[in-house]
């Protein structure tokens, strides 16, 4: 071999050689951030390349190919705009659905994660606003001790389950003994009470009610108050067509407590003055009993309910625990802050109630009833054979019942409102039984008279054992004591309050909501604004 030749085949060799240095520096050297974009932005225009070679198959011969091409650029340029806000958002979740890079097991779950959290805070956004359109509220118990001024005692009122006198019936309709047959089925007319005298004049009801019912002087044997006055005087008379004459002890502020500080009441049934001419009607007010009712000062004492039976012989300690609410109107409930009766002067629910009751008896028989305590002005007053030919048979119809329903649901409570819970405990025996006649007669005057009144015709001698047996028996069967007292003077107070008042109380509720469910914020409202402009501005085709 030459020397020429030589020197060539060696310049090949480190050519070779040159080129494979070259060749493996350019494996083992790392690519650069850029190189590795352009070769997947250059992977993806190769796939745009065939995918546009496909559509340009399928295209029909009268499109334009620039056009497709144009959409087809504004497609990848919105798709780009998404694809940066998705990873830059601080919305939990959409990044990584947008990433490509992760597995697509991945983001599907993330994606199923997200729609289920979007949903979730619709739901509870939803509500919210909901509750703050419909002023929903909510209810604020407080446990609290009444202040210097002390806190309202409710009035009690007391009526005898006998509404008349046997004796005085008897008395005034002495000469008219098919009056009894009539007052018995609540049928006597305005001719029955003109023959009687005592009847006669412009308020013949009222009269009769006033002249048969039981008198306070003969009922209330003994009222005892630690707190106050309590007398005969102290009373104030309730007429009622259903209850004869009834008495109310009014209701007064109190500073004090407990059960030694009580109302007792001793009373006298008056049992022996039950009329046995009723007839039917007679067992109605058997056993004899005292009817003793509970309420707030501004109201009308409703037998129906807070209503105890006081028996004979019985002893009855009733303790009061109050609950004040304050209420406010809404679109779902309203109540009353001022009187807007036309015959009450004070409003209460039962007043309402009473007003709806006596407007619908005056427009059906034209007369308004004196018992109903109101004051009826321009109002004629219902006389004997109103009561019985109009209000008392109307009162046994079944639209009075659909009446009293609809009173029921017109009337609204009042704003502010003090109710009462009650606790009872009842006793066999009176006064008599504990200390004996000497210490009850002592201490209850009128005892010693009723026990001579009832007893006259035994020994008159009361120390006798006739007698004292006579005094016992008939005080048990006519006496009854009852006690009421307030058991403390913290009270419950339950306020209502508007759950969101305001445009700034829902905001609060809302932002947390989009937090805690897809980390949203109020700056979040930004980025969405940022994306939608962006989608606007720079996502658009050039003209080129």
């Amino acid at each position: 071999m030459t020397t020429k030749q030589n020197a060539s085949l060696n310049n090949n060799n480190k050519t070779k050689k040159q080129k494979n240095r070259d060749i493996r520096s350019n494996a083992v050297s790392p690519a650069t951030s850029d190189e590795i974009k352009f070769s997947k932005s250059f992977q993806k225009k190769e796939q745009f390349l065939q995918h546009e070679a496909v559509l340009n198959s399928h295209m029909l011969p009268s499109q334009p190919r620039n056009t497709k091409r144009k959409w087809h650029e504004l497609f990848l340029r919105q798709r780009m705009v998404v694809k940066q806000w998705a990873q830059g958002t601080t919305l939990h979740g959409i990044g990584t659905v947008a990433n490509n890079d992760k597995a697509k097991f991945l983001r599907i779950l993330w994606l199923a994660s997200l729609i289920g959290a979007c949903c979730l805070c619709g739901y509870q956004g939803n509500d919210v606003i909901v509750k703050y359109k419909t002023e929903a509220k909510k209810s604020l118990v407080n446990s609290k001790v009444t202040n210097g001024t002390g806190f309202p005692f409710p009035s009690i009122t007391i009526c005898n389950k006998n509404p008349f006198r046997g004796g005085v019936v008897a008395q005034m309709f002495k000469d008219h003994p098919d009056m009894i047959a009539r007052l018995n089925n609540n049928t006597l007319t305005s001719e029955d009470f003109e023959a009687v005298p005592a009847l006669q004049g412009p308020n013949p009801v009222t009269a009769w009610i006033y002249m048969t019912g039981h008198e306070l002087n003969t009922s209330l044997l003994s009222c005892k108050g630690t707190d106050g006055k309590c007398a005969e005087d102290d009373f104030d008379l309730t007429l009622s067509v259903e209850r004869g004459r009834c008495y109310t002890y009014p209701g007064r502020n109190r500073t004090t407590s407990g059960r030694a500080h009580n109302i007792g009441l001793l009373l006298n049934i008056e049992s022996y003055d039950y009329s046995p001419q009723y007839g039917a009607n007679a067992s109605a007010y058997q056993p004899a009993a005292f009817y003793l009712a509970i309420h707030g000062t501004d109201e009308i004492p409703d037998f129906s309910s807070s209503t105890f039976t006081l028996n004979g012989g019985s002893s009855t300690k009733i303790g009061i625990n109050m609950r004040l609410f304050r209420r406010i109107n809404t679109l779902g409930s309203s109540c009353i802050n001022e009187n807007t009766l036309q015959y009450y002067k004070e409003y209460s629910l039962s007043t309402c109630i009473r007003e709806c009751e006596a407007k619908y008896l005056i427009n059906k028989c034209g007369c308004a009833e004196d018992t109903f305590g109101a004051n009826f002005t321009n109002v004629r007053k219902c006389f004997p054979n109103d009561l019985g030919e109009c209000t008392f048979p109307t009162r046994f119809l079944e639209e009075w019942y659909v009446k009293q329903a609809e009173c029921n649901q017109e009337c609204v409570v009042p704003c502010t409102q003090w109710e009462y819970s009650f606790a009872v405990e009842k006793e066999s025996g009176v006064p008599t039984d504990s200390y004996g006649l000497d210490h009850d007669f002592e201490n209850y005057p009128k005892l010693h008279t009723l026990a001579q009144q009832l007893c006259s015709g035994e020994n008159s001698d009361e120390t006798s054992t006739e007698w004292i047996d006579c005094a016992r028996k008939q005080l048990r069967a006519n006496v009854v004591y009852a006690e009421v007292y307030m058991i403390s003077s913290r009270y419950i107070e339950i306020s209502e309050e508007l759950i969101y008042s305001g445009f700034m109380d829902i905001l609060p509720q809302i932002g947390g909501t989009m937090g805690l469910y897809v980390g949203a914020s109020i700056l979040t409202l930004f980025e969405i604004l940022e994306f939608v402009i962006r989608i606007i501005t720079f996502t658009l085709p050039t003209n080129s």
